[in-house]
């Protein structure tokens, strides 16, 4: 009788898994639902070995918390701002030439992909014609550079 009661848990840890497989496949998203049917697989195999009902959902939980967290390293990457930058903030950390030399009270010029822009210095140095500066920060419509 033990066994029969078994191989239904077995089935039935099966029958949800497949059911969150199912499910993660018309979510959009993180593979969330993976995780549980990873978890309800790992169960089924407790419930193969006849492990009692409560340690199965341990089981079940603690598989599919382990499973979210290497999913989560695997595919969930946090965003690296850096790779994302578009626009003028994709400028920063690039090499300008100045074009119209840039004090630390006055505004100058700089030369960066072919597009001229006007560029301030947080420095109090001057900064001359054809001087290789970086850029550093965007502060309004004006390249911070040093």
């Amino acid at each position: 009788m033990l066994e029969h009661i078994s191989t239904a848990l077995c089935y039935g840890w099966l029958v949800i898994g497949i059911l969150f497989l199912v499910v993660e496949l018309h979510m959009p998203g993180f593979l969330g639902f993976v995780s549980c049917a990873l978890g309800c697989g790992a169960a089924a195999a407790g419930a193969y070995f006849q492990i009692a009902l409560f340690w199965q959902c341990w089981i079940a939980v603690g598989a599919a918390g382990l499973s979210f967290a290497a999913l989560w390293l695997i595919f969930a990457k946090p965003a690296r701002h850096e790779a994302y930058r578009s626009n003028v903030h994709g400028l920063i950390g690039k090499q300008a030439t100045v074009i119209l030399p840039i004090a630390s009270n006055r505004p100058g010029r700089v030369k960066i992909k072919g597009e001229e822009w006007v560029a301030i210095t947080k420095g109090s140095s001057i900064l001359e014609k054809s001087h290789k500066v970086r850029v550093v920060a965007v502060d309004g419509n004006m390249l911070v550079v040093e």
